[in-house]
């Protein structure tokens, strides 16, 4: 160690030297500090923080949950499900919609009877009702999670709107997802969405 400190020192007075270019001090002084301590490499996986109490206690009563895709939780101000449900397609609807922070935390559930309409309108009347409650909660980022992959999809304008009674629940959906500052569109499995299932399930019982 005491070598290794000695060849440290040396490097550190040849840089002082007057007749080094600022290129070769700047070397010199590199070499010092390998000398004096290894340099840690870069892990080649991200450091992963440990979650916090909250975080923990949400995961355990919500082990559905899934993480944000491409978007940082960290980075949302809220998560909102939601899933619409007809019995006998058409049939009696309800719509359901839960918005929950990044640490699963519930901040508001939604639930409402939609009379006898089909599960597509019912899925995005879901949508809807959840949209403008996080609204009214001055949430200004969202991650929007539905099983339904035509909603889904439809909404991100990978799929056409080709029903008429699609049409205009889909241009108010527009609308709604256009004053948030950032939003993000998720389909999830019909397993990870049961607080909403449940809600929009209530709604039709509550007729």
């Amino acid at each position: 160690m005491a070598e290794t400190r000695d060849k440290a020192e040396l490097l550190e007075r040849l840089a002082e030297r007057a007749d080094l270019s600022d290129e070769e001090r700047a070397v010199l002084r590199e070499a010092a500090a390998r000398f004096r301590g290894p340099v840690a490499a870069p892990s080649s996986a991200p450091a992963r923080s440990r979650p916090s109490r909250s975080e923990r206690r949400a995961r355990k009563s919500n082990p559905g949950a899934v993480p944000a895709t491409d978007t940082a939780l960290a980075d949302l101000d809220a998560i909102l499900w939601s899933d619409g449900a007809a019995r006998g397609n058409p049939g009696p609807a309800g719509a359901g919609a839960v918005v929950k922070n990044g640490a699963g935390e519930v901040l508001a559930e939604c639930s409402a009877y939609l009379g006898h309409t089909t599960n597509n309108v019912a899925e995005y009347k879901a949508v809807l009702l959840g949209l403008e409650r996080a609204l009214e909660l001055g949430i200004r980022r969202i991650e929007v999670r539905a099983d339904s992959e035509l909603l889904i999809k439809q909404l991100r304008g990978e799929y056409r709107v080709r029903h008429e009674a699609l049409k205009p629940l889909y241009e108010a959906a527009q609308r709604l997802l256009a004053r948030f500052e950032k939003k993000k569109l998720v389909h999830v499995r019909r397993e990870q969405n049961g607080d909403a299932d449940r809600l929009a399930n209530l709604g039709i019982d509550s007729r």
